[in-house]
């Protein structure tokens, strides 16, 4: 009884000390990269016994677990989640937790920062979450001799642009405006050029003001329905505007002379024509570049499948990949490796085919655009034709192909949608089943087709379901 008395208490004892001690498996965090940004943000957790796949392990800021986009057994990407809060990241793995230093969360990225410009009435603000930036502001415009509203900028010395899509305008009144943004001073009466969408008006609008306290033109001005991209340029005194459907297609809108400092800001403006409520706008794929933008001279490969390494050459990348990113068709590459002239990346799952461009921190300086194509199954490739305004894609599971588009029409002198294709030598036949058509308003089509030419303009032929035809 006593022999099996003393075992007993050994095995307790054993398990006491062994509980109390940090094993050699046990998951260890060594360094947390960047420290801090909004939600959204991609951070690399650097350290060991993580696992080589993440299985039922998991990895939280606060109380929220994160979307993990990439895990091994000594590094994880993860992405700062909606309701983080600025503290530790969590790992845990097999019942074993280990914390990181401070991660900090911030309503906007690094580099930017908010104000109101003028007599608003009401306080506006900026937040910054998963690529788009949600703006409130009030004040009475920004137009005549002075201006009051809510702007989100940085410093931009010397010549550059700013380009942003606007996603949606909610509230305001007759004189609510919201676009992008270059002025000499945060002063009311500023010089400044601004393209922006008047919502009242249906149109987007250059407006320039000259000289400090002068009147405000408007050299040009386009009528169109949201989304919409636009973009302002500065070259010396000179300042020219733009707007797009689908931000590679760009268009005139006018051109101003104005003289300006070298130091200037540059960013997102928002009115709502009143000084008792808000408007609130968002903005995806903002991007400011300068004389130090990054530019990319070459992809290889530059057509693969989900998991292949891409590397990017060029110029002006950066030391350091904190804070900077690559993305496909606006979604975020997984990264490998950083240099100034040379970037590795993973094409992770779910992206698709799309322009492939750099944004390096803390301004979102981002670079010229190569296209990365991403086979859909086999052979079959897919790409938007013409200026679709809102990019398209293509998924294939179980024997069905699952195919989005925008677009104008398929029809006339331009064609404007998305074509999921193959090469055809020669004579050649398609067949398919149209199973699903969601979303097809006036002429949208869904059907087959052979063309000869992946331009707007290429001679075809075509069997399709249109919108309202029996």
């Amino acid at each position: 009884m006593t022999r099996i008395l003393w075992r007993s208490v050994g095995v307790v004892l054993m398990c006491v000390a062994l509980s109390g001690a940090a094993l050699a498996f046990d998951p260890s965090i060594t360094s947390l990269a960047p420290a801090s940004g909004p939600v959204g943000t991609w951070v690399t957790v650097t350290g060991t016994n993580f696992g080589a796949t993440q299985g039922s392990s998991t990895i939280s800021l606060g109380a929220t677990n994160a979307v993990v986009a990439s895990w091994s057994d000594t590094g994880i990407i993860a992405i700062v989640p909606a309701g983080g809060v600025s503290g530790p990241f969590s790992v845990s793995v097999n019942g074993q937790t280990a914390n990181s230093s401070t991660f900090t969360v911030t309503p906007l990225p690094s580099g930017w920062t908010d104000s109101d410009i003028g007599t608003v009435g009401l306080t506006g603000s900026a937040t910054f979450a998963n690529g788009t930036f949600t703006v409130n502001g009030a004040g009475q415009q920004i137009y005549g001799s002075a201006d009051s509203f809510h702007f989100v900028y940085q410093p931009l010395s010397g010549d550059g642009s700013i380009v942003a899509r606007v996603l949606s305008v909610q509230g305001g009144s007759n004189y609510c405006a919201v676009g992008v943004m270059i002025r000499e001073t945060l002063d009311a009466g500023s010089v400044n050029a601004k393209t922006a969408d008047w919502p009242a008006y249906n149109g987007i609008y250059f407006d320039v003001r000259t000289t400090t306290g002068g009147g405000t033109s408007e050299p040009g001005s386009h009528s169109v329905t949201l989304p919409y991209w636009v973009k302002v340029v500065r070259s010396g005194s000179t300042f020219t505007s733009y707007y797009s459907p689908d931000g590679a297609n760009w268009s005139l809108l006018g051109t101003q002379t104005a003289s300006m400092v070298q130091n200037v800001y540059i960013g997102l403006a928002v009115t709502s024509a009143s000084s008792t409520s808000l408007a609130t706008a968002t903005f995806d794929n903002v991007s400011i570049s300068s004389t130090s933008s990054p530019v990319i001279t070459g992809l290889s490969p530059a057509t693969g499948p989900v998991g292949t390494q891409v590397t990017i050459s060029g110029t002006g990348f950066g030391a350091s990949a904190i804070g900077s990113s690559v993305t496909l068709g606006g979604s975020p590459l997984l990264l490998n490796s950083w240099s100034d002239t040379s970037i590795v990346a993973t094409i992770p799952a779910g992206a698709m085919s799309g322009p492939l461009l750099v944004s390096v921190a803390p301004s979102l300086n981002s670079s010229n655009a190569l296209m990365f194509t991403i086979p859909v199954i086999g052979a079959w490739l897919n790409q938007d034709i013409g200026a679709t305004g809102m990019m398209g894609g293509a998924s294939y599971a179980n024997g069905a192909f699952t195919v989005k588009g925008a677009g104008h029409l398929v029809a006339d002198y331009a064609d404007i949608f998305q074509f999921v294709y193959q090469p055809l030598s020669s004579d050649g036949t398609i067949m398919a089943r149209v199973v699903s058509a969601q979303g097809l308003v006036n002429n949208g089509i869904a059907g087959i087709m052979i063309r000869d030419a992946l331009t707007p303009g290429g001679t075809n032929c075509q069997d399709v379901l249109q919108a309202g035809s029996q």
